[in-house]
C-alpha cells in the first residue's frame, strides 16, 4: 500500500461504514497484537479519532490554514460531552459524539467543518499559530499519532517501538503528513513535545526528512532548558516545526522571544546566543 493522504482517508473511511469501529478495529489482526494491558488505557466508548478536517480536498481550500500534529485524542471531560451534545444523560451525548464522528469520517465538506467552529480547544491553538506565523489563518487541521481516546499518553518509547510504529494506521498518517510537506498544502505544519520527535526519528524512512534544526532556550536562573524548538527540513516541502514547552503542556509557544526564535529558524537566519536574558543554544544536523 502507498502510505498517502488518499489512503488515509479511504481507510478510515471504510471503518467508518462498519456499525461500530472501535470493535471492528480490535478484530483486526494488527490492533490483536497490541497488549491488553496497553490497550485498556484507552477509552474505547469513543470512537478512534484519526484526523481533523478537510486536507483531502483540493488545496485551495486548505492553503490558508495550517496542520497540528498530536499524539492522540485525549480523555472527553463529561462538561465537555455534554456542551456540546447536551441531552438527559451522557451515554446519550456519547452517541451524540459519536455519530458527529462517523459523519465527519465519511465525508463532511469544509463548509460541514466550518460550521461547527468555534471549537474551544482548536480555537485557542489556531490563534496560537497565527501568532507565531503573524498573518491570518482559516482552518485548524489535526493528525493523531494514535486514534483512541485517553486520558493520559503515558506510554514509554519501548511500548510504542514494539508495535504502535508498525501498525498500517501509524504508516499511513507519516505517509499523510509527508505528502502535505510536499504538496505544502498548508501555511506551516506544527508538532507538540518531543513524542513527535522520537516519532520522526523511527519513522524517517517514510517521512525522508533531511535535515535538523535544534534551538535550545535557557531563561536565566533556571537549572534546567525552558523551551525546545526543532525543525525538520526537506529540499522542496514545507519545515515540520516541533515545540516543547516542558511538561505535557500542549500549547504552542506565546512567549515573544520564543516566536522570534521560530520565525528566525523558519526563515533560515542566524540565530545569536541571546535575546534578552534568555540564552541561546542552535545545533544543526543531516538526517540523509
Amino acid at each position: 500500500m502507498n502510505y498517502n493522504l488518499e489512503n488515509l482517508v479511504e481507510y478510515w473511511r471504510n471503518i467508518f461504514k462498519l456499525d461500530n469501529p472501535s470493535n471492528e478495529l480490535k478484530s483486526c489482526k494488527e490492533w490483536r497484537e497490541i497488549p491488553a494491558k496497553v490497550l485498556k488505557r484507552f477509552d474505547l466508548s469513543f470512537y478512534p479519532e484519526p484526523f481533523y478536517g478537510y486536507l483531502d480536498h483540493n488545496k485551495d481550500k486548505t492553503i490558508d490554514d495550517v496542520l497540528l500534529l498530536l499524539i492522540n485524542p485525549g480523555e472527553v471531560p463529561e462538561e465537555d460531552l455534554m456542551e456540546r451534545y447536551p441531552s438527559d444523560d451522557k451515554e446519550t451525548s456519547r452517541g451524540l459524539w459519536n455519530s458527529d464522528t462517523k459523519e465527519r469520517h465519511l465525508g463532511w465538506t469544509p463548509q460541514q467543518f466550518h460550521e461547527k467552529e468555534p471549537i474551544k480547544w482548536r480555537e485557542a491553538r489556531r490563534k496560537q499559530a497565527e501568532r507565531i506565523l503573524n498573518e491570518r489563518i482559516g482552518f485548524l487541521h489535526t493528525i493523531e499519532f494514535f486514534p483512541y481516546h485517553s486520558k493520559n499518553w503515558k506510554l514509554n518509547i519501548q511500548a510504542q517501538k514494539d508495535w504502535i510504529y508498525n501498525l498500517e494506521t501509524t504508516k499511513l498518517s507519516l505517509g499523510a503528513i509527508r505528502q502535505i510537506a510536499e504538496e505544502r498544502r498548508v501555511k506551516c505544519i506544527f508538532g507538540i513535545n518531543n513524542t513527535w520527535k522520537q516519532i520522526i526519528h523511527a519513522n524517517n524512512d517514510i517521512l525522508q526528512m533531511e535535515e535538523l534544526v535544534e534551538a535550545e532556550i535557557w531563561k536565566p536562573g533556571f537549572a534546567k532548558m525552558s523551551f525546545e524548538i526543532s525543525i525538520y527540513r526537506k529540499r522542496g516541502s514545507l519545515p515540520i516545526l516541533i515545540t516543547r514547552l516542558g511538561g505535557n503542556n500542549i500549547n504552542l509557544p506565546a512567549d515573544a522571544r520564543v516566536i522570534n526564535v521560530i520565525r528566525a529558524l523558519l526563515n533560515k537566519e542566524e540565530l545569536p546566543s541571546q535575546i534578552d536574558t534568555y540564552t541561546i543554544k542552535s545545533t544543526y544536523r543531516k538526517l540523509l
